[in-house]
């Protein structure tokens, strides 16, 4: 049977619209949609690691308008690779103590364990990156905390800086009155 265009459409568009609603989990792409637990826009509260997590974010990084999604995105990753982030999680939220504390006092004083996973966790925060070797995997790119202070000025290199190839356009010609 020959395969129509408007046939290809129409599947894809079903594709699309089964992977968007999680209709399509058995192949793990119920992860994929709106309407899950701590992503945007689901009205689903995550878990309860993901508010300590974020509040030991804030603590450590100094920010208070972490990006919500990206935490969870972040989070999600760091419990796929570490199985004792729930406890080190609570380990660096009685370190760090209540906010308005110094952080680098209590980080000072913790023990190599604890201190590698503030590291960690910053890595992710500014990097966008979680694990180690060859297990490490980039979690975000555009919102990661490393191009807040430089976001006015510096163009992400991934991105087109015009529309789709302006390099190839002549050059104006100026005159010069010198």
């Amino acid at each position: 049977m020959p395969i129509s265009r408007r046939g290809l459409l129409v599947t894809g568009a079903r594709l699309a619209a089964a992977v968007w609603a999680g209709g399509l989990g058995p192949l793990g792409l119920d992860r994929l949609g709106p309407g899950r637990p701590g992503r945007p826009g689901s009205g689903a509260p995550g878990p309860p690691e993901l508010a300590t997590f974020m509040a030991v974010s804030r603590r450590l990084t100094g920010k208070r308008d972490l990006d919500p999604a990206f935490g969870a995105q972040l989070y999600a990753a760091f419990a796929r690779t570490d199985p004792a982030v729930t406890a080190s999680l609570t380990a660096l939220a009685t370190l760090l103590g209540p906010d308005g504390a110094a952080v680098g006092p209590g980080l000072a004083r913790a023990p190599q364990p604890l201190r590698a996973a503030a590291q960690r966790l910053l890595r992710g925060w500014y990097l966008g990156l979680v694990g180690e070797g060859d297990a490490t995997r980039c979690v975000a790119y555009e919102t990661i905390l490393g191009y807040r202070p430089v976001a006015d000025v510096v163009v992400m290199q991934t991105f087109c800086r015009g529309r789709p190839g302006y390099w190839t356009a002549r050059a104006l010609e100026t005159t010069d009155a010198g």
